[in-house]
């Protein structure tokens, strides 16, 4: 008679017992799922601003593949850049189209900062990335780039203060820029390339079709009254001449680059003999003293000064 009376409890406590194992194992289970993130998938532009919010969390895209399954058209669409991105983008060689990045800023691009684990392959923008305010860090694709581009493509406007290119502001030393092309214009006062405008890590296959400063009135600088110790003794002096076909300015790695467009010189004789004071970088395709650079190859020839005596100024050196 007991027997058949504790029987329900018993039950009732196994039961209970079988609940709490099953609690104790399912965070486990739950943390182990959680870190196998599932793809996310681009199909219209809604989907697109949804990536730019959770993007704002540099851990949200970690591990993560994100595919772009359409073209995008962001005509008149408030888009100010994707903030950061640490995993995958696959672009599935769609297009983007009608970027317009024009407010206030600097590390400006479709991707404002791509990160060390950061892959963005098979992708191209069409548009403008042309910040006002300070204007440095440039890119069609991505401001600053710690990671991979592969088979990216920008059509378009690139411009700012300093530090842009078709491609990247900027490639860091962790940065590789493998198979990307420009076209249309890149234009700006210091540090100016096709691909990137300042390049520490690696840029392999890359070409350049967008003419380099060919129209760059809106950024020009007086030098009229520089000195050769204003020239060679601050960072300005080599603002000046960092314009490239390719890179503007590098400390990395170029190879089996090449740039099919127009890069021009500054445009008045005293700003030509200023330029050749300052530095002279093959190897980025920057321009030799009053000749406009076009179809250079790569040297690999380190960077040198050309000698002018030290009394002359610019316009004293351009009147020679």
């Amino acid at each position: 008679m007991n027997t058949e009376l504790n029987f329900p409890r018993r039950l009732l406590a196994g039961l209970t017992a079988l609940a709490l194992l099953l609690m104790l194992a399912l965070p486990v289970w739950a943390e182990g799922d959680e870190t196998e993130k599932l793809p996310v998938s681009i199909n219209s532009v809604e989907d697109l601003l949804q990536l730019v919010t959770a993007c704002r969390l540099d851990s949200w895209s970690e591990d993560r593949t994100v595919d772009l399954n359409t073209d995008l058209d962001l005509t008149g669409v408030d888009f100010a850049g994707i903030p950061t991105f640490s995993g995958t983008f696959d672009g599935n060689s769609h297009t983007i189209s009608g970027l317009s990045l024009v407010d206030d800023g600097s590390v400006t691009g479709f991707f404002r900062y791509i990160q060390a684990d950061g892959v963005v392959h098979d992708l191209t923008i069409r548009g403008r990335s042309m910040p006002s305010g300070s204007r440095t860090t440039v890119g069609g694709i991505v401001g600053s780039n710690a990671g991979t581009l592969i088979n990216c493509r920008f059509e378009g406007v690139a411009s700012g203060a300093s530090i842009v290119g078709g491609i990247a502001g900027t490639n860091l030393s962790s940065g590789t820029i493998n198979n990307c092309t420009t076209t249309g214009s890149v234009y700006g006062a210091h540090f100016i390339g096709g691909i990137v405008g300042e390049n520490h890590g690696v840029v392999i296959n890359c070409g350049n079709d967008a003419n380099v400063n060919t129209t760059v009135d809106q950024n020009e600088v007086d030098l009229s009254e520089l000195t050769l110790n204003d020239l060679i003794g601050t960072e300005n002096a080599a603002d000046i001449t960092d314009i490239g076909g390719i890179a503007g300015t590098s400390s990395g790695v170029i190879r089996q680059s090449k740039n099919r467009a127009s890069t021009t010189a500054p445009s008045t004789p005293a700003k030509r003999a200023a330029a050749s004071w300052a530095r002279w970088s093959p190897a980025a395709h920057c321009f030799t003293p009053r000749t406009p650079c076009r179809n250079w190859a790569v040297s690999w020839r380190p960077c040198k000064r050309w000698s002018i005596a030290p009394a002359m100024t610019p316009a004293r050196q351009a009147a020679a």
